[in-house]
């Protein structure tokens, strides 16, 4: 079995856990191949909701996380991290990063929501959470996790802004309340 299906679970049921304050392991679950299914249906002018990214609900009191946030899963990729654009030559190559970083904004605008989180985690490392650098703005939790990113960072770079913070700590700082109300703003 892949490594990368095993940290998609993982993640999965550590969102839903975090979602319902410990009370449910099971609302959200990997997309319908990874997001996949969404990209074969674009391709003939259709539009699959929920199946953007790689995180899809699978019970619907999950749904306002998805409709703030599109979350792109990562697993593995020792070399990548934000360090290899900060330090690229003007004229090199795109880094295995930045595509990580377009494939979450992409999938963001192809789903609607006005965020998106890339979640990665190299070998025998810590997980990370990288977001736009609106979004703790929006939760009204910079200055916590401007406290966080003291230990991965805060990005201005190629004109993309982003933070990237301990997954477990994001946890531990982001409210699902907060984010059920932005959601709700959404709708408005």
């Amino acid at each position: 079995m892949a490594k990368g299906s095993n940290f998609e679970r993982e993640v999965c049921k550590l969102l839903s856990l975090w979602w319902t304050y410990g009370e449910n392991d099971a609302v959200f679950w990997r997309s319908s191949q990874s997001g996949g299914r969404a990209t074969t249906r674009e391709k003939v002018g259709k539009s699959t909701k929920g199946q953007y990214g790689d995180i899809a609900v699978t019970d619907p009191i999950g749904q306002p996380l998805l409709d703030v946030v599109s979350i792109e899963l990562k697993r593995g990729y020792n070399q990548a991290s934000p360090l290899t654009i900060l330090d690229k030559p003007p004229k090199g190559a795109e880094q295995t990063f930045e595509k990580f970083l377009e494939q979450a904004s992409r999938d963001a605008e192809r789903a609607g929501a006005p965020h998106w989180w890339l979640i990665h985690k190299r070998d025998r490392r810590e997980t990370v959470i990288y977001f736009d650098y609106r979004f703790p703005h929006s939760m009204g939790i910079a200055r916590k996790l401007r406290e966080c990113a003291k230990r991965i960072g805060a990005f201005h770079l190629d004109g993309r802004s982003f933070m990237g913070v301990p997954f477990a700590e994001f946890l531990s700082i982001a409210e699902p309340e907060t984010v059920k109300r932005i959601a709700e703003c959404l709708k408005n």
